[in-house]
């Protein structure tokens, strides 16, 4: 395998970011928002996580610890898939959700109409945006390992991204660079207050 030397800033669209709205009212809320997940700082994969239905832009989800939150979504978001816990990366805590919304929605009998677009949203645990990614869609053809297990429920297994202490790395399946080389993994290092980059070929 060989890892490719340019590196790629994840910024994303904050317009379609997944914003938690508990964390957002006050300093003082985002504060104890921050210290609520911090207890829950782990390091996992996002395989066989909960599903927790979206209705009228905002999705109620339970935490490890019992506790909800409300997270606001876009509308056209069907739900998400959450892990429920803060991934600590040099000293900060982030929340990742898997926000998922229908490919073809106003035509569900045409191209993807049965398909999915899902996007890893990431944010600081005080509530501030970082990076979103889209890690599985119809439309652009693109998957991860783990969803081509031949597994029964493979589309609902995430466990091909994976956090460590420096960030988290994503496996993919059949994805392809701008160059038309073939990608194994990509991995996502802190940069700043978002982050970078690094592909990995196979």
């Amino acid at each position: 395998m060989a890892v490719r030397g340019s590196q790629r800033i994840i910024r994303g669209n904050t317009a379609g970011f997944v914003t938690l709205i508990t964390s957002l009212k006050s300093k003082g809320i985002a504060a104890f928002a921050a210290f609520y997940f911090a207890v829950a700082c782990v390091t996992v994969s996002a395989s066989e996580l909960p599903w927790f239905e979206a209705k009228d832009g905002k999705v109620v989800v339970k935490t490890r610890a019992g506790s909800e939150r409300i997270f606001k979504v876009p509308v056209e978001v069907r739900g998400v898939f959450f892990d429920g816990v803060q991934h600590c990366v040099g000293g900060n805590g982030y929340i990742s959700v898997l926000q998922v919304s229908d490919s073809n929605p106003g035509n569900p009998e045409g191209g993807c109409g049965s398909g999915a677009e899902v996007w890893l949203q990431i944010m600081r645990s005080n509530g501030e945006m970082s990076s979103r990614i889209l890690v599985s869609s119809c439309l652009e053809s693109i998957s991860l390992a783990s969803q081509n297990s031949g597994l029964e429920e493979q589309e609902n297994d995430f466990s091909s991204i994976e956090w460590n202490k420096d960030g988290f790395s994503v496996g993919w399946f059949g994805r392809k660079d701008s160059y038309g080389r073939s990608l194994s993994s990509t991995h996502y290092r802190e940069c700043g207050e978002l982050f970078c980059a690094s592909d990995v070929l196979e």
